[in-house]
């Protein structure tokens, strides 16, 4: 009987150690669970802003490639109206030309020539 004592004893202590130490491995568990579950709502915060910045950029984006048709439709308008510009000076010089030097030249030359039949 005393040996059985002493074994249930002996029993006791081992699973009293083991309990023990469970126990303080279910302490590490629990910290490491609470330093994870800070970390996730540490990377869902930055997740978070992450997304609200994608969103800023891409409406950023969007804006900047809506600016840049409209300019690059102000340059072609632009570019047009240089030609057409273009096409009445050409008309203007030649009205010009006509005007300075074709015209003077006809009369000087229907002067010249009625002059030169006298």
């Amino acid at each position: 009987m005393e040996e059985k004592f002493r074994k249930a004893m002996v029993q006791n202590a081992q699973l009293d150690n083991e309990k023990s130490a469970l126990a303080y491995h279910v302490e590490l568990l629990k910290d490491k669970i609470e330093d994870l579950e800070e970390s996730l709502a540490l990377l869902q915060r930055e997740h978070r802003d992450k997304c609200r910045d994608y969103e800023n950029l891409k409406r950023l984006s969007n804006q900047l490639k809506d600016d840049l048709q409209y300019y690059k439709h102000q340059l072609e308008e632009r570019d047009q109206l240089i030609k057409v510009c273009n096409c009445y000076r050409q008309v203007e010089l030649g009205f010009m030309f006509n005007i300075f030097y074709v015209i003077p030249f006809t009369l000087f030359v229907g002067v010249w020539s009625s002059h030169r039949r006298k």
